[in-house]
């Protein structure tokens, strides 16, 4: 009953997160590999968790320069996303509503025409980056 009661409480689909979730900041895989560069150039840290991870980050970043990730998290705050919502949809990069509700099911609040305009511009980002 107690695991039953849980997942009345916590549902992503319906951005019911539990409260820690909720105070976290999601990051995008582009801002993780900007974390990674940074940390490569102050430390000299070479486990093999850190370089598989560094790998995975910098093989899915969508975004790979600083402005750009800075400008994407900005468009999808302007346009209300949560920050689950906002690192979901960026690092999924859908490029069609269905594709983004389906993905992320909370975003079927945002109508259809505002979520194309959404992703055009996310896909304009990755074109110029």
């Amino acid at each position: 009953q107690t695991t039953m009661l849980m997942q009345e409480e916590e549902d992503a689909a319906s951005l019911k997160l539990t409260a820690d979730f909720q105070k976290a900041k999601c990051l995008m895989n582009s801002e993780v590999a900007i974390l990674f560069i940074h940390k490569r150039e102050n430390t000299q840290e070479d486990t093999d968790e850190f370089r598989k991870t560094e790998a995975y980050v910098n093989r899915f970043s969508k975004y790979k320069e600083k402005e750009t990730a800075k400008d994407v998290r900005a468009l999808l705050t302007t346009h209300g996303l949560e920050e689950f919502e906002i690192a979901a949809v960026a690092n999924l990069s859908p490029e069609h509503p269905e594709e983004a509700y389906s993905l992320v099911p909370s975003l079927k609040r945002i109508p259809e025409d505002q979520m194309q305009t959404i992703l055009d511009s996310l896909a304009k980002h990755r074109a110029y980056d």
